[in-house]
């Protein structure tokens, strides 16, 4: 039987071997730590390019049925964790060192970084609809992701550019909007 802090580590791994596998593999930082401070996990996968800070969460819940438990169990969460992992990024009055798998430790310069794309992946099956966009507390728009979406986006995309662009276009898209529901693939 898997119990729930396998299926997350099932969930991370897949996130990022499918990100490490893609056009994302020289700026992606799977499972990064404070490699300095407490060395504890900051966020499940941590995308740096340029200016742009990419900031991901990854929920592996199976859907049974009951949407109030299970968005609580996904969103509310991913959220949380989300905004954790930006204050530890941006907010901590010292450095923090991180460590991509193939280069050694090195200092995140968090003054480099104006723009910051927070995404929740669900990797959860049986989901019969979900809201294709939060917000946090700050009114930050925060993408959610299913497996299949996020698959799609880092299988068929050829750049790094062509990414930011879908996320730039798919905030202007659905930014101010209530609830935006998605059902089916």
């Amino acid at each position: 039987m898997i119990n729930s802090h396998n299926k997350g580590d099932i969930g991370e791994d897949f996130v990022n071997q499918l990100a490490y596998k893609s056009l994302l593999k020289y700026w992606c930082y799977p499972s990064v730590k404070d490699e300095e401070g407490d060395k504890k996990e900051i966020c499940d996968l941590l995308i740096l390019f340029k200016n742009i800070c990419i900031i991901i969460t990854v929920k592996n819940y199976k859907f049974n049925g009951n949407h109030e438990r299970y968005f609580k169990s996904t969103i509310e969460k991913g959220i949380k964790q989300l905004n954790g992992a930006e204050r530890r990024l941006f907010n901590l009055p010292r450095e923090i060192y991180i460590k991509h798998p193939d280069r050694e430790k090195e200092k995140f310069e968090k003054t480099k970084y104006d723009t910051i794309y927070r995404i929740i992946v669900n990797l959860g099956e049986g989901l019969e609809f979900y809201n294709i966009r939060e917000t946090n507390a700050n009114g930050d728009f925060i993408f959610v992701f299913d497996k299949e979406t996020f698959e799609i986006l880092l299988t068929e995309l050829d750049t790094i550019s062509d990414l930011i662009g879908y996320f730039e276009k798919r905030e202007e898209l659905f930014k101010g909007r209530n609830s935006v529901m998605f059902q089916g693939e």
